[in-house]
């Protein structure tokens, strides 16, 4: 036996060690601990393997069915990190602090956590080093219950939450889509294809206390908020494209004042948008009457969309195998291979040297001929006639109805910080009463 108790009286007893802090135990009959499973009570007399392992806990739980179809809460560990949940579908890399989703799928109530009184697929501590989710293939989920978020992440504060990859991401929630709850924490969007649907009557799509785009295509539909952040300067968005639509209309984007329980209006900021883009924007929240988007109209729209716009410069760039023209943000139009039909040695249609002359050392491929480097360069792209320059900003203005009506959930802003989901729901139930 592994563990035993000797006594005058029963001699030599197996018993069930005690074990405190993060821990594994595994056991098998087999004393190489060949077909080890996890440690059986009851089962304790059988084992002559036993096996204890310190784990270390990362702060991150994802939502997760169990085999009666019953919502469970996955903690990573070291023990389970390289395939949380035994599919392939979820990963973490401690020493990049990057959590893998690809191909995971969720739909159900979501885990309960008591100390927020509510529903989350996702619940993580963003680390000092900050915490990166990457995507790949398709990743859906979809929880309900009152108050539910597709992700949720606290503490960490000051430390980054970047998302990226090249796969897509579909949340559908009640409250929040995705929520940084850190003072001081930065949600950074860098790639993929993102849909949020938030349903309830109070819902934000995304929150944090600053928000930055760098290149994504995201969708946001929700009741009131599309992006909230802690500052008048905390929404950026420096590429790709971004929709909104909004119920209520005039909440696109908006900066929480704490100290005066209440919604400012604020100017996303697009100073440094990469490449040209063209804004449009309509009073249906679907942006089927969407036009060109004029400032006049600000507090009458209720969806608002800003597109990148390709604008590829004349001026070839080229590899050694081809050739295309550039626009700022790397898409290539007009690619294709070198061709020398006039047997010169060089791209009849960028230039590009193909060969080497035979009198003398002559180019080396990849050169112009006066030695400067390979043809190319890219042009500054300019905004289409009617579109909006890489300089402008918008300017969300929310309207008398956000003055008349928010004020319980101006209240929620104030409490998410300082007390449970359970304030906020009493509160907005009096005031709506």
């Amino acid at each position: 036996h592994a563990f035993i108790r000797v006594t005058e009286s029963d001699g030599a007893v197996s018993i069930v060690p005690t074990v405190t802090g993060d821990y594994s135990m595994t056991a098998s009959v087999n004393e190489d601990g060949s077909g080890a499973v996890i440690y059986d009570e009851d089962a304790h007399e059988t084992y002559k393997y036993v096996k204890i392992a310190f784990v270390t806990k990362y702060g991150i739980t994802i939502a997760d069915k169990d085999e009666s179809g019953a919502t469970v809460g996955v903690e990573i560990t070291s023990e389970n990190c390289t395939d949380v949940l035994g599919d392939g579908t979820v990963s973490y890399d401690p020493t990049t602090n990057t959590l893998t989703l690809n191909g995971y799928k969720y739909e159900g109530e979501g885990v309960y956590f008591e100390e927020q009184e509510a529903f989350f697929c996702l619940m993580a501590d963003v680390p000092n080093e900050g915490l990166t989710i990457a995507l790949v293939g398709d990743n859906k989920i979809s929880v309900s219950g009152s108050g539910s978020a597709g992700m949720m992440f606290f503490e960490g504060e000051g430390n980054d939450l970047t998302i990226k990859g090249n796969g897509s991401l579909t949340i559908n929630a009640v409250m929040y889509g995705i929520a940084l709850q850190a003072d001081n924490g930065r949600l950074k969007i860098e790639g993929g294809d993102i849909d949020i649907t938030i349903t309830g009557t109070m819902s934000v799509g995304i929150h944090a206390a600053d928000f930055v785009m760098m290149d994504a295509d995201l969708k946001i539909t929700t009741a009131m908020l599309g992006i909230a952040a802690y500052s008048e300067d905390g929404i950026c968005i420096n590429g790709g494209s971004l929709e909104i639509g909004t119920a209520i209309g005039g909440y696109a984007f908006v900066c929480v004042d704490f100290e005066h329980m209440a919604f400012i209006p604020i100017m996303a900021d697009l100073s440094g948008y990469v490449g040209a883009y063209k804004m449009t924007a309509g009073v249906n929240q679907d942006g089927s009457d969407a036009t060109d988007f004029n400032e006049e109209y600000l507090s009458s729209y209720k969806y608002v969309k800003i597109a990148h716009v390709h604008t590829h410069g004349t001026t070839w760039e080229n590899d050694a195998d081809h050739h295309w023209n550039a626009c700022a943000c790397g898409d290539k139009s007009n690619l294709a291979a070198h061709a020398d039909g006039d047997g010169d040695g060089k791209c009849d249609a960028c230039m590009y040297q193909l060969s080497t002359t035979s009198g003398g050392s002559g180019n080396q491929g990849g050169e112009n001929p006066d030695g400067s480097g390979s043809q190319g360069g890219t042009d500054t792209p300019v905004a289409e006639e009617g579109g909006l320059g890489a300089g402008a900003i918008v300017a969300i203005v929310i309207g008398s109805v956000l003055v008349a009506g928010i004020g319980g959930f101006a209240l929620f802003w104030f409490v998410i910080k300082k007390k449970s989901w359970a304030d906020f729901v009493a509160i907005f139930k009096k005031n709506k009463a």
